[in-house]
């Protein structure tokens, strides 16, 4: 147990979908950030339902239909504040700890300056996640997938560049 405390002291804050029984506490939004987050998340569903109708490929559909379900039902909450730092340090606006009971997304203080059509794909990308893609470059081409069948223009995050895409 000790062991796997410190593996996820050390390594979660830099794996930031970091698959293991780390604790997580449950930290609820600010009402401000929460009216924000459930706005964002009915953008991002919207932006889901657009490219739902508009793909023929029925795998693709499948996949986004999964996504879509994943932000409806997933809670929205603050980040735990052992990971604090890694929202300070690394410029992440959100992430996903997924643990054996469940899986939450997570988002960090500055997402506050982030607009709610930004802050919806970051939903997407982190519902992506939550869907089963552990690659951020991966997680990111399917984010702007979404965004591009959705007809809008995407927000650059910060694995577009490294990503090359």
């Amino acid at each position: 147990m000790r062991k796997l405390k410190r593996a996820c002291a050390l390594h979660g804050a830099l794996l930031l979908v970091f698959l293991g029984a780390c604790g997580n506490q449950v930290n609820q939004l600010d009402p401000a950030l929460l009216e924000k987050a459930e706005g964002a998340r009915l953008v991002s569903l919207s932006f889901l339902e657009s490219a739902i109708s508009e793909t023929s490929n029925s795998s693709e559909q499948s996949q986004l239909e999964h996504i879509r379900d994943i932000l409806t039902e997933r809670e929205i909450l603050a980040a735990p504040s052992e990971y604090q730092e890694v929202c300070d340090s690394h410029g992440t606006a959100a992430f996903v700890i997924e643990n054996l009971s469940s899986s939450y997304i997570y988002l960090c203080e500055g997402v506050r300056e982030t607009s709610k059509s930004a802050l919806a794909q970051i939903l997407i990308h982190e519902a992506t996640h939550i869907h089963g893609e552990r690659d951020e470059c991966k997680t990111t081409e399917v984010e702007l997938k979404i965004m591009d069948l959705a007809a809008r223009i995407p927000h650059k995050n910060a694995y577009v560049d490294s990503c090359g895409l």
